[in-house]
């Protein structure tokens, strides 16, 4: 009897190693078959979106996002959707889907969703709403401006500066000039145009500053839109990023950026200077289809930084140099409160 009572001790606890053993199997595989199901129901998400289906996106992805608070791919494909919705849309009911995008994005962000999980929409979510908070509307009597200009611009800086870090803005006050104090009161007319807006910094950062932000992006690959290393840069988008690491801001793209800052002569620029490239029309009209900023000045010596379609690289701006002979202008954005003599 004795060794009968042993035998079923050792059995009772070969059944309770083994169950534990099948419950965990159970559980992988139950974990699992959970897995492949949110994988099908993503797949079904971005075909709906590839189909063009954006009101289906945003009421499936909301299921989504009930059953799965934690992850960001709900959010994520809400804020494509409402971004594509948006676009397809005016006036208040385009503003209404832009704010649920950035709020959507910002609860994707904030579970841990990187630009590298959607990066087509964190740039074109980013691209639109520096561009139309900046705008405000060309009308400011518009009765959707102070909407947009309390809400959702406030809501992009939120969303898009949350996650920088410290370093990503380098202008160091103290060690700033304080005679480069910028006095957002005495601006000159070029920085006072409502249809081209334009932030300052509290003081004129170093020039060395901005080529070292600059110098640090070379090989950064060229991309049409892109503003951020992340997503790669096109020309006007490199050069904004790297003024906006300085505590500028203003609307992407060179019909913009042609018209701000001092004209300077050829001989007055210096390294920090944008630098605008296009042709002549018959009538000696500038077109602008290029610009860069430039890199460095010595005697016989030219050399600009900009992203072409090898990406960002530095290429020499002497006699007979292929972009030497696009140049149209330079202008100086840098000494805002003290423009050159020639161009007093």
């Amino acid at each position: 009897e004795a060794g009968s009572f042993r035998v079923s001790v050792l059995s009772y606890h070969e059944m309770r190693k083994y169950g534990v053993l099948l419950g965990l199997l159970l559980v992988w595989v139950g974990s699992s078959a959970w897995a492949q199901t949110q994988d099908r129901y993503l797949r079904r998400l971005d075909g709906w979106y590839t189909k063009g289906r954006y009101e289906q996106v945003v009421r499936k992805s909301s299921i989504y996002t009930t059953k799965n608070p934690e992850s960001p791919w709900g959010y994520a494909h809400t804020a494509r959707a409402h971004l594509a919705l948006a676009s397809a849309s005016q006036g208040r009911r385009q503003l209404r889907h832009l704010e649920e995008a950035l709020q959507a994005w910002q609860a994707a962000t904030r579970r841990g969703a990187t630009e590298s999980l959607m990066p087509q929409v964190a740039m074109e979510l980013e691209y639109r709403m520096r561009e139309l908070a900046l705008l405000s509307y060309e009308d400011e009597r518009s009765p959707d401006a102070k909407f947009y200009q309390e809400r959702l611009s406030a809501r992009a800086l939120t969303v898009f500066r949350e996650n920088e870090g410290p370093g990503e803005v380098t202008v160091l006050r103290a060690a700033a000039n304080p005679a480069g104090l910028i006095d957002l009161n005495e601006l000159p007319d070029w920085a006072r145009n409502p249809q081209n807006p334009i932030t300052f910094p509290a003081y004129v950062p170093p020039r060395d500053s901005l080529l070292a932000e600059a110098a640090k992006w070379q090989g950064t690959p060229y991309k049409w839109a892109g503003e951020k290393p992340s997503t790669g840069f096109d020309c006007s988008g490199f050069v904004l990023y790297v003024m906006r690491t300085q505590g500028y801001d203003f609307l992407h793209g060179t019909a913009y950026l042609k018209d701000l800052g001092w004209v300077i002569s050829e001989a007055e620029a210096q390294p920090g200077d944008f630098v605008f490239f296009g042709y002549r029309d018959e009538q000696g009209n500038p077109h602008v289809n290029h610009m860069g900023m430039l890199y460095e000045v010595g005697e016989g010596q030219r050399k600009v930084i900009h992203s072409v379609s090898r990406g960002v690289v530095i290429d020499d701006l002497n006699e007979g140099n292929y972009w030497t002979k696009k140049i149209l202008f330079f202008r100086n954005i840098v000494d805002v409160m003290e423009p050159p003599v020639a161009s007093q």
